[in-house]
């Protein structure tokens, strides 16, 4: 969403009823040739998105979430990715939200059938994808960069996550994988 509205604030103009506000985007210095099509492809991106997880949501929706427990999970998923890059532990998360750690596990399992620590690593695993679509930093560096330890443990939890390894998802043509979303 945020490339999409600084593609729009960058190359967009102003709308018909109004001038659009200036807000500041991470990737604002970005340039393209054919916004539209960029716009499209990556709003076809976030529909896949909500229809992959389309079950998951009918089965969060249907579960009463205390209060309590919401801002619990808001303070330890906030912490999640802000400290995704550093060693992070279970305590850690637990403290972020002033929980133990059992009522961590709990919480996590209660609303995503995970734990904390599993969290954690589709997380950093997402981040990773991104990296490896957008920039040509060794698996070294995105590892790092990514939170894990070393590129040996990154590429092993990659490959079990993904199916593929890190270099096989690197090389698929952003073409292929927007074809492969549409057909979806």
């Amino acid at each position: 969403m945020t490339r999409i509205f600084s593609l729009l604030q960058t190359y967009g103009g102003d709308g018909a009823y109004a001038h659009p506000p200036c807000l500041t985007f991470p990737d604002a210095d970005i340039s393209s040739s054919s916004y539209e099509l960029e716009i499209q492809i990556l709003l076809t991106l976030i529909w896949r998105d909500i229809y992959e997880h389309r079950l998951e949501e009918e089965q969060h929706t249907s579960l009463p979430i205390d209060p309590t427990l919401q801002i619990r999970m808001q303070k330890m998923l906030q912490f999640i990715q802000s400290h995704y890059r550093n060693p992070v532990s279970l305590e850690d998360i637990a403290r972020s939200a002033n929980i133990s750690k059992s009522e961590c596990n709990r919480n996590f399992h209660y609303l995503f059938n995970n734990t904390p620590m599993e969290y954690l690593s589709d997380y950093r695993i997402k981040k990773a994808k991104q990296s490896l679509r957008s920039s040509n930093e060794t698996l070294e560096q995105i590892a790092i960069e990514n939170g894990f330890s070393s590129a040996a443990y990154f590429c092993r939890v990659f490959k079990r996550k993904t199916g593929m390894t890190a270099m096989e998802y690197r090389k698929i043509p952003k073409q292929k994988e927007i074809e492969t979303c549409i057909e979806k």
